[in-house]
């Protein structure tokens, strides 16, 4: 009925292009089914969680999207396409607690859910003495000593 079509829809909006140009078999008179429709989104997520051309999100976002899309509801996934639209330098630091996210991003559920995941993550794969504490930036470049250096 109505909240079908209001999924497809949903589910529609999440696959166009973000030059906003629509594209997809709906727009240009192919039948989708609901079914078609959530699989072609949630891949399409998975890409852009594997492929955003930053090597240490692409493993902790696409790890965490192989695990989490496909038992998620639509308004989720509508979520996480908003965590991915975001810059990969302010989502690093703000899944990794380099700094604080707006708090459109910090109340974003696909959100807290990846920054457990991240947490979690890094907690597991690294020894924190190797990480900056909470609230500073990892790295800072050649002159971490201040005096312009390369140490």
């Amino acid at each position: 009925g109505a909240a079908a079509a209001r999924s497809i829809n949903s589910s529609v909006r999440l696959l166009m292009p973000m030059d906003g140009k629509d594209t997809t078999a709906a727009a240009v008179g192919a039948p989708m089914g609901a079914e078609e429709t959530r699989k072609r989104v949630i891949n399409r997520l998975l890409y852009r969680a594997k492929q955003r051309g930053f090597l240490e999100l692409d493993i902790m976002v696409g790890e965490w999207a192989e695990r989490n899309l496909q038992s998620q509801g639509d308004a989720f996934l509508e979520s996480f396409s908003d965590v991915l639209n975001e810059e990969n330098p302010d989502l690093f630091k703000w899944l990794t607690g380099q700094e604080l996210p707006p708090p459109r991003v910090a109340n974003n559920p696909a959100f807290a859910s990846l920054q457990t995941h991240v947490t979690a993550f890094l907690n597991d794969k690294s020894d924190g003495a190797t990480r900056a504490a909470k609230g500073a930036e990892w790295v800072r470049g050649w002159g971490d000593k201040g005096d312009g250096g390369n140490q």
